[in-house]
């Protein structure tokens, strides 16, 4: 059970890495200046939400497994501090998330509802 519980953190970790990585890939794209739609309100609704959806999966799953595979010191996963933190950072991103999905509907409703108020 060790094994598999170990492969199952070792897999969450990998694709937290890799969801971050390609995040981050994104954020960098869209706030380059070359990419000319980088004005537009759904690119940047977009990007924050990719900053929330990273801020996330630090707090959650790279955090968690560190905890587990005990890499963090005692000192440090033991205090009411750090699980105020981690509670603040878990709160915060889970309401960006929310936010930015609502931001994100509702601009792609106008664009659909109203064509041609859209480009104001």
């Amino acid at each position: 059970i060790k094994s598999l519980e170990t492969a199952l953190l070792f897999a969450l970790l990998f694709f937290a890495v890799v969801t971050i990585l390609i995040a981050s890939m994104l954020i960098y794209v869209i706030c380059n200046r070359r990419f000319k739609m980088r004005n537009n309100s759904f690119f940047l609704v977009y990007a924050i939400g990719y900053v929330f959806n990273i801020v996330s999966m630090v707090a959650l799953n790279v955090g968690k497994t560190l905890v587990a595979w005990d890499w963090l010191p005692d000192s440090f996963t033991q205090t009411e501090t750090t699980a105020r933190i981690v509670h603040f950072a878990l709160f915060f991103s889970r309401s960006g998330e929310l936010h930015s999905t609502v931001f994100t509907a509702l601009n792609r409703m106008s664009a659909i509802m109203l064509p041609n108020r859209y480009d104001e």
